[in-house]
């Protein structure tokens, strides 16, 4: 037999004759393309994110009756190569014909099942139906019943009382009654509405609803002066004066025009105690005593338009339009009942505002409860307090510093106070970063990426920076006490930047296009860049991304602990967005999901997926990694320490003396986690499978766990390694690999 597409695809889904069977399995095991093509089918087939073909892609163009043709082997054979070319050159077609394959070799592998109860349901039908036609047909004459019987079955039948239209008359009546009941309680509505049910209205009168209560008759509160001697004091004081020694009261539309002086007179009259009811010029209750602003304190948040040209602090922005930008997240003058305390808080200490839609996620830590929260668009952001964008969203913060920061997502930041120089500072924990001018020359802002901290000067008014922050981890060394060296790229696009270290206090300047590279050396080193990673320009974010992205936005409410809004999309009936939503847990610090699904077969899919999170977020930090451990511990019990210890990764030096055989070893583990994640490993380290399943019984896993150790006792299990940016352990493939 022939090994071809289709004869593999036969061998897969378990449709060959067992010689043929065995025929396939020794040319698979003699050619080293065809063992790669297999595991390419497999891998492609478990993607949960692969989209439907392109328009650009090859091989666009062939539709379905060209795959079934090819399914069926009644395809011309000048086709079979150009078919079976396109499937290898893209992995959407190549998951496609192995799917649809995979589909049809189960239906028609087994019969389907009608149960016998359906089956004779059907039958009665058409008596049924036959039985209605002979009744229908009406008392004739002897020599006409013949011919009329020969035409009856081209008669209309007659429709069946089970799919009869209900009476039309307690249709009606039910119809009635319920537009009746909308319209009253329309009426109802407009009328509370119109206020007609509040005491003294006529229609209240009539209610017999007019009638005090026993709270609106006993008075609360401090009973005002009489009016008589209200009205004599605003008599003696001459219209635009105040009685001397008493401060003057400002209204709301005074307040913006309120100087420091006058303010200073209100704080002395305050504490003296001169102030007293006679200074009240109106009758009424007495009002609350309206913020009066300072010219410190006139700007209560920052707008990208509001940027004054060569000034690092932004133009003051109208109290009214801040009133109507909403709450404000940590803002230090609210109190936790809702008020607000006197405006004790200078322009100085917010370092910006998160000027994204609505439809944006940026989550917020509270110090205090130690949850992340939803913040609020067009809110104010203040320092010392961490940020956090979610994976597929960007959001964009305009800083007091004239720079816009857009965080990709996946990205936890952190405002610094404002130095005395008036400018902000930014801590990049960990992930990418976007930063721009907002049209004016020389604008700075403070740094802090890792170990690494300096002033980023925009030389041009145009300019574009790109940083990401990444931690490289030491393979085989424990992540919660040998962390391993946080590096950072800066990215200028175009234009000018200057870096100044605070380490040597030397100027390095940046000419785009071209990167500079902060990788523990005492001066980073700049190089030129011919092509810059995509998510710079561009959002690689795919179809099924964006649907998740928008399921999980309407979920997280503001005001809800974020944690408990992703745990209830981890269960919903999309896979984009449990899969959305349990990596989201993961930056928010919650693994638990990740290491339960380890240990479930039918998650089987998705186990590569959450493993390279779980490699990526152990690296990020200690703190990471420490909850990435005691999820395992809840999950599996603290004898099961080795669990994670395979998340760590491994050296070639460490293979060789030992773990290696532990590896090999875990392939027949009692748990099935110990076997999905030392074959996960062993996958990367040589880049073969061997036809290992993890998932099913330990005889029929026997056959390719004896694979692993032949290679195991001829050395052929370790393997040079590297660390991407992203801190994922990935070991290339060997040049030459065994036969077997």
């Amino acid at each position: 037999m022939r090994l071809t597409l289709r004869t593999l695809l036969a061998y897969i889904d378990d449709i060959l004759g067992p010689a043929d069977s065995e025929d396939i399995v020794k040319k698979i095991r003699d050619s080293e393309y065809a063992t790669s093509l297999l595991h390419r089918i497999r891998e492609v087939m478990q993607r949960l994110r692969l989209e439907a073909p392109d328009v650009s892609d090859p091989g666009a163009g062939l539709d379905a009756n060209t795959v079934a043709e090819y399914l069926d082997n009644i395809l011309p054979d000048e086709q079979v190569p150009d078919f079976e070319r396109v499937c290898l050159e893209s992995d959407v077609q190549l998951a496609e014909v192995a799917s649809a394959h995979q589909i049809l070799a189960l239906v028609l592998g087994e019969p389907a099942e009608v149960k016998v109860a359906s089956r004779e349901r059907m039958y009665r039908l058409v008596d049924e139906q036959d039985q209605a036609q002979r009744t229908s047909i009406p008392d004739l004459p002897d020599y006409a019943k013949g011919r009329q019987s020969e035409r009856g079955r081209r008669q209309r039948p007659t429709v069946p009382d089970y799919l009869r239209d209900p009476p039309k008359t307690k249709r009606r009546i039910f119809i009635g009654v319920v537009g009746v009941a909308v319209a009253a309680l329309l009426i109802v509505v407009l009328l509370a509405a119109l206020g007609q049910f509040d005491p003294g209205a006529k229609f209240a009168a009539i209610l017999g609803l007019d009638k005090p209560t026993m709270e609106q008759e006993t008075p609360k509160g401090p009973v005002p002066p009489p009016r008589e001697e209200t009205d004599q004091v605003a008599a003696k004081a001459e219209p635009g004066s105040q009685p001397e020694g008493k401060p003057e009261i400002k209204t709301k539309s005074d307040a913006k025009t309120t100087t420091s002086e006058s303010l200073d007179e209100v704080e002395k009259a305050t504490k003296s105690g001169i102030q007293d009811s006679a200074a009240i010029t109106e009758a009424g209750p007495i009002q609350p005593e309206p913020a009066i602003a300072t010219p410190d304190q006139e700007t209560p948040g920052v707008r990208t338009e509001d940027f004054k040209e060569g000034s690092a602090t932004p133009a003051p922005v109208d109290s009214a339009d801040s009133e109507a930008d909403g709450a404000q997240v940590g803002k230090p003058d609210e109190v936790g009942d809702g008020t607000k305390s006197s405006p004790s808080l200078a322009s100085s200490e917010q370092v910006g505002r998160f000027v994204s839609d609505s439809k944006v996620v940026l989550l917020q830590l509270d110090p205090a409860s130690g949850d992340w929260a939803r913040v609020p668009a067009q809110a104010i952001l203040f320092p010392d307090r961490k940020l956090l964008a979610l994976p597929t969203y960007q959001p964009l913060i305009a800083s007091t510093a004239g720079v816009t920061v857009q965080l990709i997502g996946g990205t936890q930041v952190e405002f610094e106070p404002v130095d005395q120089a008036g400018i902000p500072g930014l801590q990049v924990d960990y992930g990418r970063i976007i930063l721009r001018t907002v049209g004016k020359a020389n604008a700075r802002l403070r740094l802090i990426l890792g170990s690494r901290a300096g002033l980023l000067t925009f030389g041009d008014p145009e300019v574009t920076v790109a940083i990401e922050v990444s931690r490289i981890a030491n393979p085989g060394a424990d992540p919660e006490n040998n962390p391993g060296n946080v590096t950072a790229s800066i990215f200028a696009t175009s234009g000018r930047i200057v870096w100044k270290d605070d380490s040597d206090q030397k100027l390095t300047s940046i000419n785009g296009p071209s990167v500079l590279r902060l990788d523990g050396h005492p001066r980073g080193s700049v190089v030129a860049v011919k092509d810059f990673p995509k998510w710079v320009f561009r959002d690689s974010m795919s179809l099924l991304e964006r649907r998740a992205s928008g399921k999980l936005e309407q979920s997280l409410e503001q005001g809800r602990s974020a944690i408990l809004g992703l745990r209830e999309l981890a269960d919903h009936r999309q896979k984009e967005v449990r899969w959305l939503a349990t990596r989201c847990l993961g930056y928010l610090g919650d693994f638990d999901l990740m290491a339960s699904a380890l240990n479930v077969p039918s998650k089987k899919l998705v186990w590569d997926d959450y493993i390279s999170q779980l490699k990526i977020a152990n690296s990020r930090s200690p703190e990471s990694a420490k909850r990435i451990r005691l999820a395992l511990q809840k999950e599996f019990g603290d004898e099961l320490g080795n669990l994670a210890r395979m998340l760590w990764g491994f050296a070639p030096e460490g293979l060789e003396k030992g773990d290696g055989s532990m590896l090999v070893d875990y392939l027949d583990h009692k748990v099935l986690a110990f076997r999905v994640l030392s074959h996960w490993n062993l996958k990367k380290i040589t880049g073969l499978g061997l036809y290992y399943q993890p998932e099913v019984t330990s005889a029929k896993r026997q056959q390719s766990v004896q694979k692993w150790r032949e290679r195991l006792e001829s050395g052929q299990i370790w393997s040079v390694q590297a660390t991407n940016s992203g801190g994922e352990t990935i070991f290339p493939t060997p040049k030459k690999a065994d036969k077997n």
